[in-house]
């Protein structure tokens, strides 16, 4: 990879609107938004987002939070992509989300 072609100044850094919010918001926070803000489907638990934040890398991230990824998957049922497949010979099929629902009902 190349070098950078620009770098922001120490000013600069601490006076971004990105600098101001991570100032405002924990890691924690952040990412329960992005859960909240992409409406996640999932089973919150009692334990807090983060847990031994003090031992990164080894802490833990929604401990208990339980997250189904096949719910995730039939929550939709129109024409939006469910499934690619190709093989090695080309054969090539896509599965619409409402097209899985009928093969799994089926």
């Amino acid at each position: 990879m190349s070098d950078a072609i620009w770098t922001p100044d120490a000013r600069r850094i601490a006076e971004s609107r990105l600098s101001r919010f991570a100032g405002r918001v924990r890691r924690e926070q952040f990412w329960q938004a992005v859960v909240d803000f992409t409406d996640v489907i999932h089973e919150p638990g009692d334990a807090p987002v983060l847990q031994q934040r003090d031992q990164l890398p080894c802490a833990a991230w929604f401990a208990d939070t339980r997250l189904n990824f096949a719910e995730h998957q039939l929550a939709r049922d129109d024409d939006a992509a469910a499934l690619n497949f190709r093989n090695e010979r080309g054969l090539r099929r896509e599965l619409s989300l409402a097209g899985l629902r009928r093969e799994l009902a089926r």
